[in-house]
């Protein structure tokens, strides 16, 4: 690609990561994760709003297919969204939902460049390969057709998160607080599964939302005990009202390495900068009482705490600890982010801004 590019004149980086020294349980999905972080960094360094993927119909019948195996249900099957918020600032559009491979192969041979073929698409150790290569015309258009369907919930389904967050904001019975934490209303046992759920995977760091059947056992717990755990998040009563906080856990808090924009994106809840890049930034442990916020260790090895701010991105020359978690509550829903959530929204679903719905 770099060689390609090169002939053409094309701008061109490679980009490089640097995965962890430890066991990988799912590969395909930790380097896409992977990719979408360097992505995203990259879009900051150099100005952009938008990532755009060449994700076509063949991916989305494959996606919803395997959504399915792992028992998704309802909304949750509508495979890959055509625009989704990546990190503040940066959203990931996928114009090619609707053609076919073939498509996409045509149009570079038409210019006459030879497409470029990744080698883990023919890997047999992956589930997404095998199941491609075994997939008739019409189970893909059984599962394009069941996609659609599942869109259409899954878009219902968002705009009521939408107006419930937004109502509970507005009326000041949902709050986020710089230390990542969230204020729930009074009568937080009788919220929607989805409004709680997001609200607990936001305040966690965590990636994905718990089961319906973790949150009753959740709204119990808190019911008999005042206290409990789920997904990283620490759901306690504080004078009547359910308070969702970082749990710190046994081994502490994941680190996140500041990439070449001179941001560090640590535990999905804050915006870390500017730092010079290869920078480390981990949980404060030295201080008890902040040691799920963010600290940087020094070129001495000594960790310094940082400065918690209104997110979701950092606006001062010095570097602080932007609070990101209003923007993930709000994270790929449609129409503007209520104020309440964060101080300075950006969302990709808000018109006003550069990036948004295409």
């Amino acid at each position: 690609m770099a060689d390609w590019c090169s002939e053409l004149a094309i701008p061109h980086r490679t980009l490089v990561w640097r995965h962890p020294d430890r066991p990988l349980r799912n590969l395909q999905a930790e380097a896409r994760a992977a990719r979408y972080a360097l992505l995203a960094a990259e879009a900051r360094r150099c100005g952009a709003g938008v990532v755009l993927t060449a994700h076509h119909r063949h991916d989305q019948a494959e996606t919803h297919l395997l959504l399915r195996a792992r028992g998704a249900r309802g909304g949750a099957l509508a495979a890959m969204r055509v625009w989704r918020d990546l990190e503040p600032g940066v959203v990931v559009v996928r114009p090619f939902l609707g053609r076919v491979p073939a498509d996409l192969a045509l149009w570079p041979a038409d210019a006459g460049w030879q497409p470029i073929l990744d080698p883990s698409n023919l890997d047999g150790r992956f589930a997404r390969v095998r199941l491609r290569s075994a997939m008739s015309d019409d189970e893909r258009a059984a599962a394009l057709a069941a996609a659609a369907d599942a869109a259409r919930l899954r878009e219902a389904d968002d705009r009521n998160l939408a107006d419930q967050l937004g109502t509970l904001s507005e009326a000041g019975r949902l709050n986020v607080d710089l230390d990542a934490s969230i204020g729930m209303p009074d009568d937080w046992h009788g919220l929607g599964d989805r409004v709680l759920a997001r609200a607990i995977t936001v305040a966690g760091g965590a990636l994905h939302s718990p089961s319906p059947d973790a949150l009753d056992r959740l709204r119990h717990a808190v019911a008999q005990q005042g206290r409990a755990t789920l997904n990283g998040c620490v759901a306690d009563v504080r004078r009547g009202r359910l308070r969702l906080s970082r749990e710190f856990g046994r081994t502490g808090l994941p680190q996140a390495v500041a990439g070449d924009d001179g941001l560090a994106i640590f535990d999905r809840r804050f915006v870390v900068g500017p730092l010079p890049g290869q920078s480390v930034v981990e949980g404060d442990g030295a201080n008890v009482k902040a040691r799920t916020h963010p600290a940087v260790r020094d070129p001495m090895g000594e960790l310094r705490p940082l400065r918690l701010a209104a997110g979701p991105l950092p606006r001062g020359s010095a570097p602080e600890a932007a609070c990101c978690a209003g923007w993930r509550l709000w994270a790929d829903l449609p129409g503007p982010m209520p104020v309440g959530l964060t101080p300075q929204p950006q969302i990709a679903a808000n018109g006003t801004l550069a990036v948004g719905k295409v």
